[in-house]
């Protein structure tokens, strides 16, 4: 049957015959329907709709006929209403099929256009990196459980609270101080503030703090208070004034000539002569402490009007450290004045420099003065439940030094000199040019472990790295002697008493594995085969066996 198609002599009638003969073939997809009359439309529209299946070799008819009934009549010609019987007819799946085709087609487009525009590039790299931060947390996660099952050194602590106090040296002893901050910590839980007495003062006073101080000293709770002003001067000082190398007496003394614990006095009312006798009892700004030249960059307890200056404080805070330690007696240790070991079950107080830990805690939204509290407090408490406080309270330092340090006080955390070892000595280090021990620098960042073996010296850095959580202390680690240990055991659980070292035989030689080998646990020993165990590496190296190399 010939049709002509998109021509006013061919009816609808021919039309419909053809498609029902399925005659149509190779229907062009821009068929027209020029000069074709609505009726003609419909009667196509019906005939889609009669028929009983469509042949594969007329889907492409079948589907450009569709498409002209919907460039002309749009979805009404695929009504039941319009064409009875169309939307159970084959001719629907087909019209489905394209209409899902066409919706998939501008979908695509879309999201290309969108991946492509600036918010999209802006969601891939916000899922990029969210993908990311999951893949680290998984990792950390699964780490933290590992070390968490790892066998561990339990520290029992030596305090059971922990107090930061910033202190501040403005106005007078019984005025409210906007700067000065309390925080405490007990039972390993995060630091929180603590909150003057209920008063007409908004804030802390100097007097009000040294009251509280007796007050939770007093108890039996074992406390550990870091205050961040100088509790001493420096040996210049005393040797410039004749002033008894005793710390109590420099107190005495002190008050004598700078009573700024008295109410209504400031601090200034002592340096311009109009309170008390300060003349008699200055300092030169160059005289600087041990500890504070070990510090870097704090500052002279003399050096006043700077920014930073812990002058005001010191000169406010003495006295009422003689004023603690007259009303506490005994009770409290004052550390390092009444001696570098602090008694089990006593509570103490020390001289902190928050700057050593301030930046290990994310300031949130505290003032500088409430954060420095906080992260004295954090620090504390951190430090002596990771059983690294000890190694803070025995710094590194001389015998001499320690003479010192037990009259111009030491700051904790501050560690100490970095002595040149004669070459050949055992544990001997090899300074720089600058006289700059290597080693020790490595253990103070964190790039190294303090082996104990051999030597100490660079125990109190390392407590130092840790409490401040830099380099390998950011994480949960485990030092490799440590880990050797413990894989040395778990490989004694499948060996021969005694032998965990497996010796093995392959294309590379032989090569023996230690338990911390990372081939170890899939190497199998044969004896068959001349495969053997061993107990030491001096004994697989006598035997003719060799370590394994990168690769092997």
């Amino acid at each position: 049957m010939c049709v002509r198609y998109g021509c006013t002599i061919c009816g609808a009638t021919a039309f419909e015959q053809a498609l029902r003969a399925g005659a149509l073939q190779d229907v062009p997809r821009d068929i027209t329907a020029r000069g074709w009359t609505s009726a003609t439309l419909q009667a196509l529209a019906r005939a889609l709709a009669a028929l009983e299946t469509v042949h594969p070799s007329n889907q492409e008819s079948v589907r450009s006929i569709t498409m002209l009934l919907h460039r002309m009549h749009g979805e009404t010609a695929f009504t039941d209403e319009y064409a009875p019987g169309f939307s159970t007819s084959p001719a629907h799946e087909v019209l489905e099929s394209m209409r899902q085709h066409h919706t998939k087609r501008l979908a695509r487009g879309a999201e290309h256009d969108h991946r492509n525009s600036p918010e999209g590039i802006a969601e891939a790299r916000a899922r990029r990196k969210a993908a990311a931060e999951q893949r680290a947390a998984q990792h950390h996660a699964r780490k933290a459980a590992r070390d968490a099952a790892r066998p561990r050194l339990v520290s029992m602590p030596l305090f059971a609270c922990y107090v930061g106090i910033d202190y501040s040296g403005a106005k007078t002893s019984t005025d409210g101080l906007r700067g000065l901050r309390v925080c405490m910590s007990a039972g390993g839980s995060p630091p929180h503030e603590v909150l003057p007495p209920p008063s007409p003062k908004k804030y802390w006073t100097r007097r009000g703090v040294a009251e509280w101080l007796v007050s939770i000293l007093g108890e039996d709770t074992p406390t550990l208070v870091g205050i961040d002003h100088g509790f001493s001067f420096p040996k210049q000082y005393f040797e410039a004034y004749g002033v008894k190398g005793d710390w109590s007496a420099f107190l005495d003394d002190f008050h004598l000539h700078w009573p700024t614990d008295e109410d209504h006095t400031y601090v200034d009312d002592v340096r311009d002569g109009i309170v008390g006798n300060g003349e008699a009892r200055l300092g030169k700004t160059r005289w600087r402490r041990l500890t504070e030249q070990r510090a870097g960059a704090a500052k002279s307890v003399f050096h006043f009007d700077v920014t930073g200056s812990v002058a005001k404080s010191t000169h406010s805070g003495l006295p009422w450290l003689r004023f603690l330690r007259r009303e506490l007696g005994t009770r409290v240790h004052f550390w390092p004045f009444d001696g570098w070991d602090i008694p089990s079950g006593k509570s103490a107080i020390v001289e902190v420099y928050p700057a050593l830990w301030s930046g290990n805690y994310p300031r949130l939204d505290r003032t500088p003065d409430q954060h420095d509290a906080f992260s004295v407090a954090a620090a504390l408490s951190e430090a002596d439940r990771a059983g690294t406080l000890k190694g803070l309270l025995a710094p590194e330092i001389s015998e001499s030094e320690r003479s010192i340090a037990g009259l111009e006080g030491w700051i904790l955390g501050v560690s100490g000199p970095t002595p040149i070892v004669p070459t050949g000595s055992v544990g001997a280090a090899r300074p720089t040019p600058r006289d700059v021990e290597l080693n020790r620098e490595m253990v103070k960042l964190g790039l190294a472990w303090a082996f104990r073996r051999y030597s100490d010296r660079y125990a109190s850095d390392e407590a130092l790295a840790e409490a401040q959580r830099k380099g390998i202390w950011q994480a949960p680690t485990e030092d490799p002697w440590t880990y050797r240990s413990r894989r040395w055991e778990v490989g004694l659980q499948t060996s021969p008493p005694g032998c965990p070292i497996k010796g093995n035989i392959s294309n590379a030689g032989r090569v023996y594995h230690t338990p911390w080998s990372p081939w170890y646990d899939r190497t199998k020993v044969s004896l068959e085969q001349g495969e053997r165990w061993f107990c030491s590496e001096r004994e697989a190296l006598d035997a003719g066996w060799r370590a394994p190399l990168w690769g092997n």
